[in-house]
């Protein structure tokens, strides 16, 4: 993981906002919502990845372009093992025929779940299968991975213009040291 001072970091931020426009790759990886962020990582020389930890070793950069909701990061819930029967029972197939569940979830869905925090747990439950046992976050595991990755979080603003396959980044936020407890 390449660590850029934080001069030099906000430095190349500034230049990426100047340059404005730029096109978006068209090869595997780059073709879904997340090659804007991928682009921008590349242009500030960061390797790709998945890991928890802040792409910048110090900073995580994250690029947000439009009214969806932005990704902070992803953990499997608990309890261990359970995913594979929920998704078996609750899932639908994707486009290539396999079952899957990925859902976006604020209150209740149209697809019969339910996010709820109960008991120092954050559940999905499933209104069409009560006695499912229910995947669960304690706050405790997503309190310490969002202070553990957005301790320093920049988020770059900006377009994506699907048809020319390009990315504008026009602004960036600075957010450090979070809050956790208010």
């Amino acid at each position: 993981m390449k660590q850029l001072p934080d001069a030099e970091l906000f430095s190349k931020l500034r230049d990426t906002i100047r340059t404005g426009t730029y096109v978006i790759p068209d090869r595997l990886g780059y073709r879904g919502t997340g090659g804007p962020g991928l682009l921008l990582e590349n242009i500030l020389g960061f390797e790709p990845n998945n890991r928890d930890g802040p792409d910048s070793g110090k900073w995580e950069i994250k690029f947000h372009g439009g009214s969806s909701p932005l990704t902070l990061f992803h953990k499997t819930p608990e309890p261990k093992g359970n995913m594979h029967s929920f998704v078996r029972l609750c899932g639908w197939p994707d486009k290539h025929g396999r079952t899957s569940f990925r859902h976006t979830i604020y209150g209740k869905s149209e697809r019969g779940f339910e996010i709820v925090s109960e008991g120092g747990r954050i559940l999905i439950r499933n209104l069409n299968h009560r006695d499912l046992i229910s995947p669960y976050w304690t706050h405790d595991t997503i309190l310490n991975a969002f202070a553990y990755k957005l301790r320093r979080l920049a988020i770059v603003h900006g377009s994506v213009t699907k048809k020319s396959r390009t990315v504008t980044y026009e602004s960036a936020c600075l957010y450090w040291e979070p809050s956790i407890t208010s």
